[in-house]
């Protein structure tokens, strides 16, 4: 299979702080364990992508400090070939996951969110026609390189997922991008609260208003909604017990795009993608390899 699916986004060093509860101001906790691990939204996605067959082009910065270090070394061990060499310092996401398993991110950015516009002309040498494109990195300065590129290009398919910071966009920023019908993936908070709806229905049909593309939300252990040419389907999952959410949704968009690659059916898409997300919440931490994705069964 090509290179064509570009996954632009981060790769990120997360030290994930595992805590009974987040501590209140002046308040003094003893944490349970402290590991440090490969992560970023765009790393997890093109890598469940790559575990489901696909074969994404990667497209992230690496820096250098102890993060840069970190990482650079690990993208070596999963032989994913380091495109963007960065001068800058690398930072790092503090996962702090409560004993419910839900994590709360405090993230220093550094060269993993930040590209340069000559960058960008690697990619027509790959003949890309879909991207993978995440909000943290449009947050930034450099982020404007990414929507120009976006632009030049209005052929490609884009898989938008905002995540969190959607609301924290420039609304000429989140124009471009729905002018450019993307392809929508966000969870049930994010879409109520970037709409001001009350239901992830309405969310999803404020979106689609929008974009006039597909929108996917989802619902956590409820699996998730699909909203195709004005109509909403929801795509129920099995409730598991949680260890901790990190990457879930990552897991999530990166199996949407390698199953659809691959010819599935929206439905039996998402209904494969909330396997593998349910799977992902009951271990810790984001990643998984192909002999677990293999014992799933899922085909």
């Amino acid at each position: 299979m090509k290179q064509h699916i570009a996954f632009i986004g981060s790769s990120v060093a997360d030290v994930i702080i595992r805590i009974p509860h987040l501590p209140v101001r002046q308040e003094d906790i003893n944490i349970e364990s402290q590991t440090l691990s490969l992560g970023g939204c765009a790393f997890n996605a093109a890598w469940m992508c790559r575990l489901l067959g696909g074969d994404p082009l990667f497209f992230s910065p690496v820096g250098t400090g102890i993060y840069g270090d970190f990482v650079r070394r690990q993208l070596q061990e999963h032989r994913i070939d380091i495109l963007l060499e960065s001068k800058e310092e690398n930072g790092c996401c503090f996962c702090l996951v409560e004993s419910d398993g839900e994590r709360t991110f405090l993230s220093h950015h550094g060269a993993e969110y930040r590209f340069q516009k000559e960058w960008f002309s690697l990619l027509d040498s790959y003949g890309v026609d879909t991207v993978y494109v995440c909000g943290l990195e449009l947050e930034e300065k450099t982020g404007i390189y990414i929507l120009d590129y976006l632009q030049k290009h209005p052929q490609l398919i884009i898989y938008f997922a905002p995540g969190p910071r959607l609301s924290a966009l420039s609304q000429g920023c989140i124009k471009t991008l729905f002018n450019l019908h993307c392809i929508l993936h966000l969870n049930e908070e994010e879409a109520c609260s970037f709409t001001g709806c009350p239901t992830a229905q309405q969310a999803a049909e404020s979106l689609y208003e929008r974009t006039h593309n597909i929108v996917i939300i989802t619902l956590g252990s409820r699996g998730c909604l699909l909203l195709q040419e004005g109509k909403c389907t929801h795509i129920p999952t099995e409730a598991v017990q949680i260890q901790d959410t990190i990457g879930a949704g990552d897991a999530h968009i990166g199996s949407i795009i390698a199953l659809r690659e691959q010819g599935y059916s929206w439905q039996d898409t998402l209904r494969i993608a909330n396997r593998i997300c349910g799977y992902i919440v009951s271990i810790p931490g984001a990643l998984i390899h192909e002999d677990e994705l293999t014992a799933l069964s899922l085909f």
